[in-house]
């Protein structure tokens, strides 16, 4: 009997175990900065350049790689009380080629539910959710 039980209790750890995705949880390293290998285009003039999150879409961003030109904005829409944003190079990704160029304008947000960045210099700056970066809340904004 002791034997039955035990092998049930190891049968129920080992599915759980397989159904979270093994015991690293998260999606892993991923190409390019953040993710990004490449970008949706927003450079025209009347592109959007709004990036929203969370709500129906879950934990990701959407688009998670965004293109823009030098001096344009880019909104983010999404409860950051629910999806703490902040600049950089998520620690799930800390392997990756590079954290991106220097002098991000993204800042961290961490209430309200819309915010807008101006971008000046060339560059790409990635940005993450830490509390949903290990599932794969993370992007970067290409300028141009």
């Amino acid at each position: 009997m002791k034997q039955l039980l035990l092998g049930l209790a190891l049968t129920v750890v080992v599915a759980v175990w397989v159904a979270c995705g093994s015991s690293s949880g998260g999606i892993g390293l991923q190409p390019g900065i953040n993710g990004c290998t490449s970008f949706t285009d927003a450079t025209a003039q009347s592109a959007s350049r709004t990036i929203n999150f969370g709500g129906s879409r879950g934990n990701v961003y959407d688009p998670k790689c965004l293109a823009i030109a030098a001096t344009q904005q880019v909104t983010l829409t999404g409860s950051f009380a629910d999806h703490p944003l902040r600049p950089g190079l998520a620690p799930s990704q800390a392997g990756g080629p590079d954290a991106g160029s220097p002098n991000n304008p993204i800042q961290s947000t961490t209430s309200g539910s819309s915010t807008l960045f101006t971008f000046a210099t060339a560059g790409t700056y990635p940005y993450y959710c830490s509390l949903h970066e290990g599932q794969g809340m993370f992007g970067a904004v290409q300028v141009r």
